[in-house]
């Protein structure tokens, strides 16, 4: 795909025509999964422009109802709060953010403690435990954090071993062994040796040993940081 430029549904079909011609897809039996398959083409298209454009509009404001997470990464990365930068992002995937506006509004409510504050880097590195106390003191509105639908077997219950709790402990040791409590420095270590993004994004694949976060979360997040040119890597083949 030229650079800005998007090929048309139409393009596609007649292109996926062709190709079904000669070859079968698992999923692309039918007139309507083919659509299905074109839709998702042409959105995978928009998404990578709007990443390579840095195309994200709204505010980078936690307490705006018009916050946008991607913003306020850039923001972070460009003021040089790198740690925040790898948080944030890392909370996007969590959630399962996919552009739907309730997952959206789940992370920005998340990160501003419902609007009384800011769960950021350093709080959370400090006392990982405070993010399961203040659940557990909002428990009555902890039905209002939704998540996406790659996420949607995940919990936000406070004491439950697989609830958002207890995966932000396990990001923040992982980050504690690699980094120094630095989130940026512990994806650094293994981005610095490595001889190209593909290296990079494989050894950090393997690296994330992360609570919950399986293929297609370690995937998302390091797609995410290297579509958004936070960190040097790229993946080398589909998962």
């Amino acid at each position: 795909m030229r650079r800005g430029f998007i090929i048309r549904s139409e393009k596609l079909s007649v292109r996926l025509g062709r190709f079904l011609a000669e070859h079968k897809i698992v999923g692309c039996r039918t007139s309507r999964e083919r659509m299905r398959f074109i839709e998702k083409l042409v959105e995978s298209q928009r998404k990578c422009q709007a990443f390579r454009h840095r195309m994200f509009s709204g505010s980078t404001d936690p307490l705006s109802d018009k916050f946008h997470p991607f913003r306020c990464i850039l923001s972070n990365f460009e003021n040089g709060d790198f740690d925040e930068t790898v948080w944030l992002a890392f909370l996007c995937v969590h959630f399962g953010w996919d552009g739907n506006p309730k997952t959206r509004e789940t992370i920005r409510r998340f990160y501003s403690m419902f609007d009384q504050g800011l769960w950021n880097w350093k709080t959370v590195a400090r006392n990982p435990l405070s993010v399961r106390d203040w659940m557990r003191e909002n428990s009555r509105r902890l039905s209002e954090l939704k998540f996406g639908n790659h996420r949607k077997y995940e919990s936000n219950k406070p004491d439950s071993d697989v609830g958002t709790p207890a995966v932000i402990e396990s990001f923040v040791r992982w980050a504690a062994v690699h980094g120094n409590r630095s989130a940026y420095k512990a994806f650094q270590s293994f981005v610095q040796p490595s001889a190209s993004p593909e290296m990079a994004f494989e050894s950090l694949f393997r690296a994330l040993d992360i609570h919950r976060f399986g293929r297609t979360a370690r995937f998302d997040l390091l797609c995410l940081l290297g579509n958004l040119g936070i960190l040097a890597v790229a993946p080398a083949h589909p998962i």
